[in-house]
């Protein structure tokens, strides 16, 4: 994964396509994630549990390396 890269490298072959996302900054602990970028809702509850939820990954100049 290459964070802020809209291409891969040269010889690098693209294997998925997506977001980096992670929990809201009050939810510690549950790390980043990548989300497909056409993902699909899982029809198969309509609790709303209200764990985690997920939100886009926002970069800031010098945050990364």
């Amino acid at each position: 994964m290459i964070p802020g890269r809209t291409s891969c490298y040269n010889r690098w072959t693209k294997e998925y396509q997506g977001y980096l996302m992670a929990e809201d900054y009050q939810h510690h602990g549950k790390g980043y994630g990548c989300m497909d970028r056409n993902a699909e809702a899982l029809h198969s509850s309509f609790a709303d549990l209200n764990g985690a939820l997920f939100f886009n990954v926002e970069g800031r100049c010098g945050s990364l390396k």
